[in-house]
């Protein structure tokens, strides 16, 4: 898969290695506090940390399976976000 590619292609088209950058950018993204969202004209889902006391997924390892189920049920990055920024291993790539 060329790099350019990348940005037509869906969550469930990548590679495993490639899926699991794109997951590890979102856990970090959401155990710093970011919030992360889906949307389409039938359902929405929003994954963040909470921090209220109440009884709630705080751990990575609580919040990594939603954020799997989330990519692979939406099958395409997060509002405000493409893929290819998920992937740190295209960072330096130069879209020419």
């Amino acid at each position: 898969m060329s790099h350019k590619s990348i940005d037509k292609t869906t969550f469930n088209d990548l590679l495993m290695f490639q899926k699991i950058e794109v997951v590890n950018s979102l856990l970090t993204l959401v155990m710093s506090g970011h919030t992360i969202s889906w949307q389409n004209t039938q359902r929405a889902k929003v994954i963040y940390l909470r921090d209220d006391n109440q009884l709630t997924s705080t751990l990575p390892g609580e919040i990594k399976p939603a954020i799997i189920q989330a990519l692979e049920s939406f099958n395409r990055a997060p509002n405000g976000f493409t893929l290819r920024q998920l992937m740190p291993s295209l960072a330096t790539d130069d879209a020419a």
